[in-house]
């Protein structure tokens, strides 16, 4: 739905049926798998951002391709293996208001974008 907003439970699923310029929502819970974002979306958290955990293994938490968008109020813990916790390969995405920890790799990794803006976010381990 087109500048609607959808919710974030089933996380790649509901990235890859956004259309874009889509809100996703994203509420209280632990969510485990990935999300590749390859078009413009906003992904927002609604809540407290220490209960809204985006924690993947074995994958980057977030591949971001798309030509631009946000990220805003979660908890992101990439917790394994030869990842990124959040992966900037293209696109201007502004990163706000969040929590960020990677295992292994960087916690963020941007390589060829046209722009990531990264601002009140706590970034470690």
């Amino acid at each position: 739905m087109t500048n609607g907003s959808t919710d974030l439970s089933r996380s790649p699923v509901a990235v890859a049926r956004a259309e874009p310029g889509s809100r996703i929502e994203v509420y209280p819970g632990v969510y485990t798998r990935g999300i590749d974002v390859d078009k413009p979306l906003d992904i927002i958290g609604v809540g407290n951002m220490s209960d809204i955990i985006l924690e993947v293994a074995n994958d980057n938490a977030i591949a971001w391709t798309a030509p631009s968008g946000r990220i805003s109020g979660l908890t992101v813990r990439q917790t394994g293996g030869k990842y990124f916790g959040v992966h900037i390969a293209g696109g201007n995405v502004v990163i706000e208001d969040s929590d960020f920890t990677a295992a292994e790799l960087a916690v963020i990794a941007i390589r060829g974008n046209e722009g990531a803006t990264i601002r009140r976010s706590t970034i470690h381990d």
